[in-house]
C-alpha cells in the first residue's frame, strides 16, 4: 500500500507513474500486459516540493507542480533530475497541456490560470490569463483548446476561453457535501448552519444565497459535513470522516 497517492499519468507506451502527497515521492509502478503490478514500485524520486497533478509528455518528459514551492517544474522519469521552469505561481496544484506543448497551471488559492508557452526546448515566462473563485483543483484542455478548472468547495467547473481569457460556468453549484443544518442568524438574518465539506456555509433562508465566514482555501478545515449546532457565541460542527473531531468557531 501506498498511502496519499493522488496524480497519476501513464506514458504514451503505458508507463505508470504516480505520486505521494504530502510524503512527497514520485514512483514508477511496473505493469503487465494485464496491467497488474508485476514488480516492486521504482522510487523515482523524493523531496520535490510536494509534486501535484502532473502530465508526462509524448517525448517523456512529467511536467508537474510543486505545491510547497509555487513552481512548475519538469522531471526526468528515469533519474528523477529537476528542472524548473517556472517560478512564483502560488499554490500551484496543478498542470495540464495543450495541443502545442504548452503548460496551463491553476492556483489552488488565488484562483490564477497561468499559462506558460514552450518554444523549442525554452520555456517563457508564465502569464495569467484568467482568475476564477478560488480554491482550485484540477483541470483539463479541450481539443479546440478550451480549459476547464473544477472549483471543489463550490462543486463547479468553469470553461476559460484561452485566447480571451473569458470564465463561463459550465457547471454551477454553491455546496461541496452539505450535512448537518442548524438555524440560527447571521447579520440580522435568518440562516442556515450548514456542515460541508469544505468547511461550514450559510445559506439564506429567505433567498437562498451562501457564505462563509473564513477562508475556503484553507484545505480541508474543518471538513465538517456530518452535524451542526449553533448558540450566540459558537458554531459547532462534528467531522467523523477526515479526522474525527468536534469544531468550536468563536462567533465574534
Amino acid at each position: 500500500d501506498f498511502a496519499l497517492i493522488n496524480p497519476l499519468a501513464f506514458t504514451t507506451d503505458g508507463r505508470l507513474f504516480a505520486a505521494q502527497m504530502a510524503i512527497d515521492r514520485l514512483h514508477e509502478f511496473p505493469l503487465d500486459d494485464n496491467l497488474q503490478l508485476s514488480g516492486e514500485p521504482r522510487l523515482v524520486a523524493s523531496k520535490l516540493g510536494n509534486l501535484n497533478s502532473f502530465e508526462i509528455t509524448a517525448d517523456d518528459q512529467l511536467i508537474g507542480p510543486l505545491f510547497n514551492n509555487g513552481e512548475v517544474a519538469a522531471v526526468n522519469i528515469e533519474t528523477g533530475a529537476v528542472r524548473v521552469i517556472a517560478r512564483d505561481l502560488g499554490r500551484v496544484v496543478a498542470v495540464n497541456l495543450d495541443a502545442a506543448g504548452n503548460v496551463w497551471a491553476i492556483d489552488w488559492a488565488s484562483g490564477a490560470l497561468w499559462r506558460i508557452d514552450r518554444k523549442g526546448d525554452t520555456w517563457q515566462a508564465p502569464r495569467q490569463v484568467a482568475r476564477l473563485q478560488p480554491p482550485l483543483d484540477n483541470l483539463a484542455v479541450g481539443p479546440d483548446g478550451a480549459i476547464y478548472v473544477s472549483r471543489p468547495a463550490h462543486s463547479a467547473i468553469d470553461r476559460i476561453d484561452p485566447v480571451s481569457g473569458e470564465v463561463r460556468a459550465l457547471v454551477a453549484g454553491q455546496l461541496t457535501a452539505a450535512g448537518g443544518l442548524a438555524i440560527t442568524t447571521h447579520n440580522g438574518r435568518e440562516v442556515l448552519l450548514v456542515a460541508d465539506g469544505y468547511g461550514y456555509r450559510l445559506a439564506d433562508t429567505q433567498d437562498g444565497s451562501v457564505s462563509t465566514t473564513y477562508d475556503l482555501t484553507e484545505f480541508g478545515f474543518p471538513a465538517a459535513a456530518s452535524a451542526a449546532a449553533a448558540n450566540a457565541d459558537y458554531f459547532a460542527l462534528s467531522d467523523v470522516v477526515i479526522r474525527p473531531s468536534i469544531y468550536l468557531i468563536d462567533r465574534r
